[in-house]
């Protein structure tokens, strides 16, 4: 049985009656406030309540740190706050002793609270749980790792500092498909659990804040049964982008098949934040399965017409080109968002640009654009076992391709299917590793500075430089 976790903590701001009535600078803590209170919530042992009793309208904001590491200090964004204001503190660590204190503003006056105390709480069973593995780095890294539990219900996000600890989670009831976070508005945009009829599908898609709220959820049958799967992020202009399985009827005698075969695809959705969709885009346009004379056979024991190219991730440009990996064709497309036009295919059999030979691959996941046709890509290495991080940077005008990076990963961490790679700091590789359940950390030349390890699989590990909330 879980513990249950309270801790309410009440603070007075008393003050005595020969404080200055000065209408400018600083001045004492009870002119502009009355009380303090600090709560860990009820449904989340790292998300704490810092409500304060305004006298008047302020721009206030908190500042808090770890017991004894001043240096961990954060500050939240300012706020508007009437005769009572909450902030809600969140990316704190478990069982974690945190000092804080209020600033707040009104006019040119302007004062800071004493400082108090909370702790928060230890983690539910049930929620993920890391292990520092391996360390060989002596600086600190930045920033936050994302990572998902879709094996089991409920399913989870997590958000663990680069040591391994975790510092947000949100039970999602079902299992996460995939998961990214959009550093704009901090909020997370995911596909959670499995369609019964098929296997990479998922059922809804979820968008949360930082604080748990639902900004938008809808189900398969809401969204017109468009089959989500594998990939799902926030555009610039506030839409939300999804690979989606197309399913389209084609005579395929010829091949062995009858003449309505229905043959699973893969497109683009884009869809406002209503749910309306905006643009749909498929491969049809660009490939036709009566060309392919496998088209009714098998890869890795699944039947091709129903997964025919496996589509796994997209991502865009700054000039707002769409970049499209598919794991079966080992290509990469760059697709024009106006006309859906393919402007060129990268890799593979199919691929219209000469690359070098140790940049022919075996499986491809996780697509980062690094600059426009400066693509980073996770290598599955589904044939020769060995994983690698590569960058290619595309010339678009003559067709050819160079290999910046080869980096492989060694045979234990290396991952067949999913996993995904980042270039973090300019000088170092992140990778998860999802049959190697970590994340592994490693210079330019792949020498493994340091490893957190996983108890499940995660589809990938999404790096997050800073969050400001």
């Amino acid at each position: 049985m879980n513990k249950i976790c309270f801790i309410l903590v009440a603070f007075a701001l008393f003050f005595c009656s020969s404080c200055e009535d000065d209408d400018t600078g600083f001045v004492a803590p009870g002119q502009l406030m009355s009380r303090v209170t600090a709560k860990v919530q009820d449904n989340n042992a790292l998300r704490v309540d810092i409500t304060v009793d305004f006298k008047e309208d302020v721009v206030y904001q908190v500042e808090y740190w770890k017991e004894n590491e001043p240096e961990s200090v954060c500050m939240t964004r300012e706020r508007e706050g009437g005769l009572g204001g909450m902030t809600t503190l969140v990316l704190l660590r478990p069982e974690t002793v945190y000092h804080f204190r209020v600033h707040a503003r009104s006019g040119n006056r302007y004062t800071e609270s004493d400082v108090y105390s909370f702790t928060t709480c230890a983690l539910p069973s049930g929620v993920p749980t890391y292990t520092l593995h391996q360390d060989e780095l002596d600086e600190e890294i930045p920033g936050y790792i994302m990572l998902t539990r879709g094996d089991m219900q409920p399913g989870y996000i997590t958000l663990l500092d680069t040591k391994g600890n975790v510092v947000w989670y949100e039970n999602t009831r079902l299992g996460v498909k995939v998961a990214t976070f959009d550093t704009v508005t901090n909020t997370i945009y995911s596909i959670i659990g499995t369609d019964p009829d098929r296997d990479y599908n998922g059922k809804e898609i979820l968008i949360m804040d930082l604080f748990g709220n639902v900004v938008f959820h809808k189900d398969y049958e809401q969204l017109g049964k468009r089959y989500f799967h594998h990939d799902i992020r926030r555009l610039p202009d506030g839409n939300v982008v999804f690979v989606n399985y197309v399913p389209k009827e084609f005579d395929l005698t010829a091949q062995g098949g009858e003449k309505n075969e229905t043959v699973f695809g893969d497109g683009l959705t884009i869809m406002d934040r209503e749910g309306n969709f905006k643009w749909e885009w498929d491969c049809f346009s660009e490939i036709n399965p009566q060309d392919d004379p496998d088209i009714m056979g098998e890869i890795f024991g699944i039947q091709l017409r129903g997964d025919w190219i496996h589509a796994n991730c997209v991502n865009y440009d700054k000039e707002g080109y769409f970049y499209m990996s598919f794991n079966w064709l080992n290509e990469v497309w760059k697709i024009d968002p106006k006309s859906g036009k393919v402007i060129y295919r990268l890799g593979g059999k199919g691929g219209n640009i000469s690359i070098p030979d140790e940049g022919y691959t075996h499986g491809l996941h996780s697509l980062k654009l690094l600059d426009n046709n400066k693509i980073l890509l996770f290598e599955n290495g589904i044939y020769t076992h060995v994983s690698r991080a590569l960058i290619f940077t595309v010339d678009e005008v003559n067709k050819t391709a160079t290999l910046d990076l080869n980096v492989a990963l060694p045979y234990d961490y290396s991952s067949p299917y999913m996993s995904s790679v980042e270039w973090v700091q300019g000088d170092k590789l992140m990778f998860g590793s999802t049959f190697g359940k970590a994340v592994v950390f490693t210079d330019m030349q792949g020498n493994i500075l340091r490893v957190i390890q996983m108890s499940h699989q995660s589809f990938r590990a999404d790096y997050i430089p800073v969050i400001h909330y």
